[in-house]
């Protein structure tokens, strides 16, 4: 029903934000522009929490954080740890959305 194609909506809206932030994160990560990597982490974080990736939303916490001490090690270290989740995130959402797909046809 209504609902089905809302919560469609809104993880189709969150997967193409992942997606560019995660674009801009590789960017930042080689460009080593660490205000950058803080910025789409924030932004990340709060979407990600929203729509129910915690996982992903509490290292993207923790990559603030390890901006902000400067730790570039950890950050480079954590960056694989947000790679998996993100890959993590996507299997997740192909199938929120084709199982939502799949209720809006039978509702």
């Amino acid at each position: 029903g209504e609902n089905a194609v809302l919560i469609q909506r809104l993880l189709g809206s969150y997967q193409n934000s992942l997606d560019q932030a995660f674009d801009q994160f590789d960017k930042a990560m080689n460009a080593q522009q660490w205000d950058d990597v803080k910025t789409v982490a924030h932004t990340l974080k709060s979407s990600s929490r929203s729509v129910g990736a915690i996982r992903l939303g509490a290292i993207c916490e923790q990559m603030e954080t390890l901006v902000m001490e400067g730790d570039v090690v950890g950050i480079s270290l954590l960056a694989t740890k947000l790679d998996d989740a993100v890959a993590d995130v996507r299997v997740g959402l192909a199938q929120h959305i084709d199982s939502a797909s799949n209720q809006s046809v039978v509702a």
